[in-house]
Order: C-alpha cells, then structure tokens, then sequence
C-alpha cells in the first residue's frame, strides 16, 4: 500500500486530494487509494505493473519499479491490484488480498480516510 500512497502524493497537484477506502467482506480486504492527480492515458493502463514501466510525461519521477513490486507483493498474497484513470481527473488504484482464515466470519466494515490539508 506504501507504494500506491507514495505515487498518489508524488503525481497529485499541491493542495489536491487522497482518499484511501478499505473494505473487507468474509473473503477478501480491498483497499482503493484514490487522487486528483494528472490521471494516466488509457492506453498506458495494461503497462504500468510491468517492471521499469514509467509513462514518458513523468520519466525520471522514480525507477518504475514501484507499482512492479506493489503487483508482486499483491500475487504472492493470492490477491488481485488495478488501476482505473481518466486523464485530467485522477486515477484509484486498488488490491484486494484473501482475509486470514482466523479472520472470516468478523462482521464486514468499511472505511475511509481522507488525507491532505484542511480546506
């Protein structure tokens, strides 16, 4: 989750919006971390986990290895990780993990945690 926070604030406006939601049903946890950012092209959406993956706009912001290991950390844990992007409006990327076996049958909960500064 670190890495998705991290892009998040580095490819957000000052001032601009995070949201981080988490959910968990008997299965699963999902956590969607959301911004106000510049948003990634369509086409670029299938590339992105891949290893050195970087978009041409924000070449040099890091090594493109951020989201290649937040991927490999997701699948070593039988979990899934998406990114859903509108140019111009910001991107959610998102992962969801199986709960603990000792953890199903808890009651399902939602939340949600804004982070920025105050209005």
């Amino acid at each position: 989750m670190s890495n998705l926070l991290v892009n998040a604030i580095k490819f957000s406006p000052e001032n601009g919006e995070i949201r981080v939601e988490a959910r968990r049903n008997n299965r699963f946890v999902e956590v969607e971390v959301r911004d106000s950012g510049t948003g990634i092209p369509e086409g670029h959406l299938s590339v992105i986990f891949e290893r050195y993956a970087q978009l041409k706009t924000f070449y040099g912001a890091g090594l493109g290895l951020g989201l290649y290991i937040a991927r490999w950390i997701v699948d070593a844990h039988g979990g899934r990780i998406w990114a859903r992007s509108r140019v111009g409006e910001g991107s959610t990327f998102g992962f969801c993990v199986p709960r603990a076996a000792s953890q199903r049958g808890a009651r399902r909960s939602s939340s949600a945690v804004a982070v920025g500064q105050p209005s």
